[in-house]
């Protein structure tokens, strides 16, 4: 885990949501010494706080692990993967993925991301 990618994404959404730290320690049920280290890239977190924290700030635990760029995920849809992937390929897999907002809008970038996992996995 990269811990100053997770401590500047922690900073970046408490202060998004115009929390100080004793507040969203508070919420997440932590230590603000806790919320200063992670801040600071000097403590990794345990599942469970990575968790709390996720949930207290309303994004994903991949997202604040810096394991995704979608900080909330839903499915995706069918006729939205049609858009850019050969209806051969969804209509066989009914694939769902993550993504951040609807309605969708991929940029080119997350397609082909999306095509070159789907390739890794033999999907296409």
């Amino acid at each position: 885990m990269d811990k100053i990618l997770f401590g500047k994404r922690l900073r970046e959404l408490r202060q998004e949501k115009g929390l100080l730290q004793k507040e969203l320690a508070s919420v997440a049920g932590v230590s603000v010494n806790m919320i200063s280290l992670l801040e600071r890239g000097r403590r990794s977190p345990s599942t469970e706080t990575v968790v709390r924290l996720a949930k207290s700030l309303g994004v994903t635990a991949d997202y604040l692990l810096g394991h995704s760029g979608f900080r909330v995920g839903r499915v995706v849809t069918i006729d939205e993967l049609r858009e850019f992937l050969p209806s051969e390929v969804v209509d066989k897999h009914k694939i769902e993925i993550l993504v951040d907002d609807a309605p969708m809008h991929l940029s080119d970038k997350t397609k082909d991301e999306i095509i070159k996992v789907l390739r890794e996995h033999g999907i296409m």
